[in-house]
């Protein structure tokens, strides 16, 4: 059976992003949600938002979440890709599409005006951490924990490896210097359940696409609900 306080549906924030230009259709998305997780017993508290690296033009669809009672937000970014002072600033990651990039007043402000909101961080500069050497991963861990602590007046707890995947080693490493360290398991496109780790765990955190329906997330409750 499901198991409830442990059971939790990422969803990728950049896969709202086209439902989020139409406010009628977010609504209308997540209205059904709500109900496909009320048949299998389960509510809104089981829906984790992540955003990994945080847009500027993703201001709205945050405030939208929000307003739907959606709570469980993690934000991530990454210093050297945070545009302080100039807004227009661009930059391109492993995309043909030019994007805005975080700015850090912003998340400032994000901060403050809602404290349930985690904030961590995505790499120095989004690297991949598959291409780099262990000794080379520990001094950007170090890196992120000092800038964040510095910047954000915080104990950095929360970190998602860009590109979700790493060596096992790096991995266990993370885990050391992080309260959580996300992973992505890029074989699926939709994810139910990921069990929640203790203090200095690892989630593996298969986003659901908003791509397609919710009539494949039935199937996959369904699955959990009858082992």
């Amino acid at each position: 059976m499901i198991q409830h306080k442990n059971k939790l549906i990422y969803i990728n924030a950049h896969s709202l992003y086209s439902l989020s230009t139409d406010r009628v259709e977010l609504e209308k998305w997540f209205r059904n949600l709500y109900i496909l997780l009320s048949f299998f017993g389960l509510h809104k508290d089981n829906i984790y938002v992540t955003f990994d690296d945080f847009y500027i033009d993703e201001n709205k669809l945050l405030e939208s979440l929000i307003s739907l009672g959606i709570k469980n937000i993690y934000i991530f970014y990454s210093p050297n890709l945070l545009s302080v002072d100039d807004m227009s600033s661009y930059i391109s990651i492993n995309s043909s599409k030019p994007i805005k990039p975080g700015n850090k007043k912003n998340l400032l402000s994000i901060k403050s005006k809602y404290p349930f909101i985690k904030i961590g961080v995505h790499g120095m500069s989004h690297e991949n951490y598959s291409n780099v050497t262990l000794e080379e991963s520990v001094n950007l861990f170090e890196k992120q924990i000092e800038y964040h602590k510095h910047n954000f007046d915080e104990e950095c707890l929360y970190f998602a490896f860009p590109y979700g995947r790493a060596p096992d080693e790096i991995i266990n490493r993370a885990s050391e210097y992080f309260h959580f360290t996300f992973l992505s398991d890029n074989r699926y496109k939709i994810t139910t359940y990921v069990e929640q780790d203790k203090f200095g765990g690892i989630i593996n955190r298969r986003h659901l696409e908003i791509g397609g329906n919710l009539i494949k997330l039935f199937i996959l409750l369904l699955r959990e609900k009858l082992k």
